[in-house]
């Protein structure tokens, strides 16, 4: 993903349209940090958007999968 070898270990692989739930704010550097499919590493922020999630079906599927915490409303 990255163009910098050196950071790969570092970085989240991912491929378009995969849900990525990231943590706490955008760095210094212009990354997330993200987890998904049991992996974790850095994102980079002009790669992903947010998604809204206004379906109670999808909410509650997203709940299941972790990437939604069970309290959201």
């Amino acid at each position: 993903m990255s163009p910098n070898p050196d950071t790969a270990a570092e970085e989240l692989p991912f491929v378009p349209g995969q849900i990525i739930k990231v943590f706490g704010d955008k760095d210094s550097d212009g990354f997330y940090h993200g987890e998904s499919g049991g992996l974790s590493g850095y994102v980079p922020s002009n790669m992903v958007a947010e998604v809204p999630v206004d379906d109670e079906y999808l909410k509650h599927v997203l709940m299941q999968q972790g990437f939604l915490p069970v309290d959201h409303a």
